[in-house]
């Protein structure tokens, strides 16, 4: 069910050759846990995982800000139909926490004239909407990278096998 701290798109991938939906979701999976979310479920045609509570994730980091999502995969002769919902949930209430800690901390040493309202405002959305807005630039980006991996295929093993050029 959505919330005011979820996101849901859709996205339409063309793809060359035909894929089918379990060999988008095989790769979606693989990522998702060399990513070490803390739980993966899966059906014919879905996807969810739920990453652990504020999870250490490194900089770059595919999942940054993202507490849980589904992923669900439509199969067409020449594209994939993928529609995700994303639950930020988990950086609302971080973010929540470290500004009233801040407020708290200003207001308690300075008084009231310390720092206007609407800068707590500025905060919040700073913290919560920055790392928000980068895992939705992230995301979409992964979910394309999947299909084309998938898409493009496996690497024929004669061009694997050929035998490097000698040196001089």
């Amino acid at each position: 069910m959505p919330h005011p701290f979820s996101w849901s798109e859709s996205l339409l991938v063309s793809t060359r050759r035909p894929v089918t939906a379990d060999e988008v979701l095989d790769r979606m999976e693989r990522v998702l846990r060399r990513e070490s979310v803390r739980e993966i479920q899966r059906t014919e045609t879905e996807l969810s995982f739920r990453v652990g509570f504020l999870q250490q994730t490194r900089g770059w980091s595919l999942l940054a800000g993202i507490t849980a999502g589904t992923v669900e995969v439509r199969v067409h002769p020449s594209a994939v139909d993928v529609r995700y919902e994303l639950d930020f949930r988990q950086v609302a209430w971080a973010a929540t926490a470290m500004i009233a800690l801040a407020a708290f901390g200003i207001y308690g040493a300075q008084g009231d004239s310390a720092l206007p309202p609407w800068a707590l405002l500025v905060g919040w959305g700073w913290l919560a909407g920055g790392s928000m807005g980068i895992a939705l630039a992230r995301f979409p980006r992964f979910v394309r990278g999947a299909i084309q991996d998938v898409a493009r295929g496996p690497v024929p093993a004669a061009l694997t096998a050929l035998p490097s050029a000698p040196r001089r």
